[in-house]
C-alpha cells in the first residue's frame, strides 16, 4: 500500500536542443471507474522550482528567428530526479509515464 517512488533521468542527443524539464504523467481510474490524468514537474533546468500549484516558470526563448536556429545557452544537457506519487491511492488503478521537454527550438 505504499506510494511508488520513481528515479528519472534524461540526456540530450548531440546536435539537438538542451532539456527544459522532466515530467511524470499519471493516469488513474478511480473507484467509480472515471479516468483522470495529472502532470507532475519532477526536474527542471536552471534554478526553477515547482510552484505550489504544480506549475513551473517557463525557460527563456533562445530561438533566432532570422536564421531558424537556436542557442543551447539555456536548459541543460542532462537532468535527473526522484519523485514519489503524492496522490497515491491504493484503491485506484494507475499508470505512469515519463515526458522530457526540450527548450524552444524552430521546427
Amino acid at each position: 500500500g505504499r506510494a511508488p517512488t520513481l528515479l528519472v533521468g534524461a540526456m540530450r542527443y548531440q546536435e539537438v536542443p538542451n532539456i527544459d524539464r522532466i515530467q511524470i504523467i499519471k493516469g488513474s481510474r478511480d473507484v467509480d471507474g472515471e479516468l483522470h490524468e495529472k502532470i507532475y514537474n519532477v526536474a527542471m533546468s536552471g534554478d526553477r522550482l515547482v510552484r505550489p500549484n504544480g506549475s513551473v516558470m517557463p525557460v527563456e526563448n533562445s530561438v533566432k528567428v532570422d536564421d531558424s536556429n537556436w542557442e543551447n545557452s539555456i536548459g541543460t544537457a542532462q537532468l535527473q530526479g526522484r519523485w514519489r506519487d503524492p496522490d497515491f491511492n491504493v484503491h485506484e488503478h494507475a499508470f505512469y509515464y515519463l515526458r522530457v521537454l526540450d527548450i524552444p527550438a524552430p521546427r
